[in-house]
């Protein structure tokens, strides 16, 4: 079993003092068990200069994680925090593993890097769950992890994000893992031993809400969009009026798209931001020519009642202890209140622990794309990545709700 604590403070620029109050709430000298392993979400002034680095120092056990645009836990949210999960546990153990250097590696080479991890990563004992961190590469994008890192006889489930921040993307998307700091590196967790995670998702992202009519993609290369239409892709977003030469990145991430492959499959798809010196854009998610694009659109009040509805499902089935993935799209349909989904699960937390006289824990962060398993026809799980959504796994089970 998996013990689960967090901890968030807003003292950011004294790495000492900061570490201080994570841990005055973590109370690992009471609450850590055989093995422990700690994952953090930080505001992107962290990873500077020598912060992060005497932060990590002063823990007590390892840590790993990656920028968030906000953070929320304990009730608390906010921009401008850090905020640090504790999983620890007698029967359970942990693994942290990193590739690094991806922006100066092509394609194939991340590919094979990320196999050959996923072999290691499953010998001698195969991990229950794994939990990647991966900044926006063009050329690799996060589907690619599932089809890279498991094999078809594995079961081994991916619960975790592509770190995007929409304040700044440019190279503030950092990871943290093995004592390295970067925003080109892939951070893998993997969650040994005895206990069972379950998934829980939800979008605000309606299929058939369309702007405009369908496009096709002309020219795509993994998740680099290249022509749309037969015409550049940024241009194509110019011309239907969505950006500006000098806010592409925060235009497009606010545009929901959805994709029809050649299959009939429909997916949600974010973009990111644009392949530097091109007018190329790259998103979430590998890309297909003949794929057909349409623009849609979030709504506000449908966002937030899409986050209460995946927290009460949690609570109707009696598990606890939750951390949840949120695509940072959805930001820009809550209009000036960035914080709107933080304080709605806050409120639900509050309102659990009045009832039930114990903490609901949870810890939330932002991505630029969501990595969770869904339920297949068979009963089991199948990984997929999701744009716009909410994603929730759960780590223990014996919620009080009667």
């Amino acid at each position: 079993m998996i013990k689960f604590y967090t901890a968030l403070t807003s003292e950011i620029d004294e790495p000492e003092e900061a570490a201080r109050e994570i841990l005055m709430q973590l109370d690992p000298e009471k609450n850590a068990l055989k093995n422990t392993i700690g994952i953090i979400f930080f505001y992107r002034d962290f990873a500077k200069g020598d912060i992060w680095k005497r932060f990590i120092d002063a823990m007590p056990f390892e840590i790993a994680g990656c920028a968030s645009p906000f953070s929320g836990a304990c009730g608390q949210h906010g921009e401008f925090v850090i905020s640090v999960i504790m999983f620890t546990s007698d029967d359970c153990y942990f693994s942290v593993r990193t590739v690094d250097d991806m922006d100066k590696k092509g394609r194939q080479d991340i590919k094979d890097e990320i196999t050959k991890l996923g072999s290691e990563l499953y010998s001698p004992e195969k991990p229950k769950m794994v939990m990647p961190f991966l900044p926006p590469i063009p050329h690799y994008s996060i589907n690619d992890i599932y089809l890279n890192l498991n094999t078809p006889e594995e079961d081994v489930k991916l619960f975790g994000m592509q770190v995007f921040n929409i304040i700044d993307s440019n190279n503030a998307n950092y990871v943290l893992g093995n004592g390295k700091m970067s925003d080109s590196m892939c951070a893998f967790v993997a969650f040994y031993g005895n206990f069972k995670p379950e998934f829980h998702i939800g979008t605000s992202f309606k299929n058939d809400r369309t702007l405009g009519e369908e496009a096709e993609i002309t020219e795509s290369v993994g998740a680099i969009l290249k022509s749309v239409n037969g015409i550049p892709a940024l241009e194509y977003f110019r011309r239907k009026g969505l950006i500006s030469s000098d806010n592409a990145e925060t235009s497009m991430m606010a545009i929901p798209a959805r994709l029809t492959y050649a299959n009939g499959s429909k997916v949600g798809c974010a973009f990111l931001g644009t392949v530097r010196g091109t007018e190329y854009v790259f998103a979430a998610r590998s890309l297909e020519r003949g794929a057909k694009i349409t623009l849609s659109y979030l709504e506000s009040e449908e966002t937030l009642l899409n986050a209460e509805n995946q927290i009460k499902e949690v609570i109707e089935a009696k598990r606890k202890d939750i951390l949840i993935f949120i695509s940072a799209a959805r930001v820009w349909s809550l209009g000036s209140n960035f914080f709107a989904e933080l304080q709605r699960i806050a409120g639900l937390a509050k309102e659990l622990e009045t009832k039930n006289g114990e903490p609901f824990k949870y810890s939330a962060a932002y991505a630029g794309s969501e990595l969770c398993p869904v339920p297949a026809e068979n009963g089991n799980y199948v990984n997929m990545s999701h744009n716009y959504t909410f994603a929730i796994c759960s780590f223990n089970s014996g919620l009080n709700n009667e």
